[in-house]
């Protein structure tokens, strides 16, 4: 009878556990989606800032659609025909539509809807800051502003930030400005330019999402092909690179700074295609395992095990994961058992059956 009851007991308490898991994966999964959108939303504010402010001052061109966008919008110019800055953000969106299907089909459906409000958002932000706004730049680096800090910029009223006549309307006044920049301002422009977009899109990746453009096909064959996602980016990059010759060739070199420092940005924050060996030991690897496979999409190795110190039976399990993924899979693992000894490990190469997934 004693039996009978202790049995009903652990089945009870079992299940209780099973319960108190699954609210607390519900509770996970919701805080994830709040940061995937707060994330993403943020580093196109941020991105696009740096498309606009800082490259598109410096006369530099940004990575992917947005690069090919700027080319676009510039061409005419070399014709003598119209100014289609103003048209920046638009151009984006549009080139962007086809990209995003690739995305829904090919990746997930969470990662297309994540890009679209990055892809509609950039659209928006890019279109408003070049139609309403002035590089805050323009004045502290090259105008009257020259050498002041922002608050005497701004008591002084050198800084002019919103206009309804912006500079880059205006292909006279733009071009003299551009030329007028002398080399450490545009060294310092790519720099700094390179390293917020990169900055920017990395959030955007971080999120779950992208930024768009060759992003789409960056993510899709890094899942797909086990591509590095910087090597895709690379390839794109330099060709948009070496088109952009055509309008300048100094401005090739500068680019190219712009072009490292973004990539540098995004290798060091997005860490996605990289992965990753998870060992727990664990006396709870049987309620570990099923909260594991039934949150994420790797498979796990099991080993039984017995400890040195207390001779007390133990299981072992080996994962492999994406590493960005390695602080949710600790959050789950010491919520069952606080006392599990988990260690990490980087892996270089991954061969065999193993199925990368950007979106969970």
């Amino acid at each position: 009878m004693k039996t009978k009851n202790n049995n009903l007991v652990s089945l009870q308490e079992k299940q209780a556990a099973e319960i108190e898991n699954e609210e607390y994966i519900k509770k996970e999964s919701l805080k994830r989606k709040i940061k995937s959108y707060a994330l993403v939303t943020i580093g196109t504010i941020v991105y696009s800032f740096g498309i606009v402010w800082f490259l598109q001052l410096g006369g530099f061109f940004s990575s992917g659609v947005a690069g090919i966008s700027q080319i676009i919008v510039k061409l005419p110019s070399l014709w003598g025909g119209p100014n289609l800055q103003k048209y920046l953000g638009l151009t984006i969106g549009l080139i962007n539509t086809p990209l995003i299907i690739l995305g829904w089909r090919g990746v997930s459906k969470r990662y297309a809807i994540l890009t679209v409000v990055s892809v509609v958002l950039q659209t928006l932000m890019a279109s408003l800051l070049t139609n309403f706004t002035n590089s805050p730049l323009i004045s502290l680096l090259i105008g009257d502003g020259k050498g002041m800090g922002i608050v005497e910029a701004i008591r002084t009223g050198n800084l002019n930030i919103f206009t309804t006549n912006p500079i880059m309307e205006n292909t006279a006044a733009f071009e003299e400005i551009q030329n007028s920049l002398d080399t450490g301002t545009k060294i310092l422009l790519a720099l700094c330019g390179g390293g917020i977009t990169g900055f920017g899109i990395s959030l955007c990746l971080k999120s779950g999402g992208s930024s768009g453009g060759m992003d789409i096909v960056a993510c899709y064959l890094q899942q797909k092909k086990r591509i590095a996602f910087t090597r895709y980016s690379s390839i794109c990059d330099s060709i948009i690179v070496l088109t952009s010759s055509i309008f300048s060739v100094e401005n090739v070199l500068y680019t190219l700074i712009r072009l490292v420092t973004t990539l540098k940005v995004i290798d060091t924050i997005y860490t996605s295609y990289k992965i990753t060996r998870l060992e727990v030991i664990t006396s709870k690897g049987d309620e570990i395992r099923n909260v594991l496979i039934k949150k994420f999409h790797h498979g796990i190795t099991i080993f039984e095990a017995v400890g040195g110190y207390t001779l007390s039976d133990r299981k072992v399990l080996e994962i492999y994961v994406s590493a960005y993924e390695i602080h949710e899979y600790l959050r789950l693992i010491h919520n069952i058992d606080p006392f599990a000894f988990v260690s990490t490990t980087k892996s270089k190469i991954i061969n065999g059956n193993y199925i990368q997934k950007t979106i969970l």
